[in-house]
């Protein structure tokens, strides 16, 4: 009988952020100009029209849970959430933000953080956030609202 061993190790923040870069798909967005994303800026539009739902937001902020908490100060792989919306990009105290979120002079509006949802590298190009985003608008406009008053 054949026995296949498996090695056994401890995943660290770098090691798990490595295997979630490995994994992630990439994202090819065209960018204009202007450093503007039409494809991006199309699809965060399809939400401006949505109603969200705190409900259902809560279920589909399940998948970003891996990474960031809704607890005030609790940062995780990526920051806390909590009172993320009308909050300055790469600031959140005590968590070590990338370059790109310090210097992105972005405020969490509902707009850009459907925007951000939608396809993050495009939002903040040379961001550590390895997720391809939500195409969803129902979700992403879910996920913002439970954002908005998470319980």
């Amino acid at each position: 009988m054949n026995t296949i061993m498996v090695r056994k190790f401890k995943l660290t923040a770098p090691v798990s952020l490595f295997l979630c870069l490995a994994t992630t798909a990439c994202s090819n967005a065209a960018t204009q100009d202007d450093g503007s994303n039409s494809d991006v800026d199309d699809q965060a539009a399809q939400t401006a029209n949505i109603v969200g739902d705190a409900t259902a937001g809560k279920i589909a902020f399940q998948q970003c849970q891996s990474c960031h908490s809704i607890e005030s100060g609790k940062h995780l792989l990526g920051p806390s959430l909590a009172g993320i919306v009308g909050a300055p990009a790469g600031k959140s105290p005590g968590f070590n933000h990338s370059p790109a979120g310090i210097a992105s002079e972005i405020v969490w509006t509902k707009d850009n953080l459907d925007k951000f949802l939608t396809r993050p590298t495009s939002v903040i190009p040379g961001t550590m956030m390895a997720f391809p985003g939500v195409a969803d608008p129902q979700a992403r406009a879910n996920i913002i609202t439970y954002l908005e008053s998470p319980e």
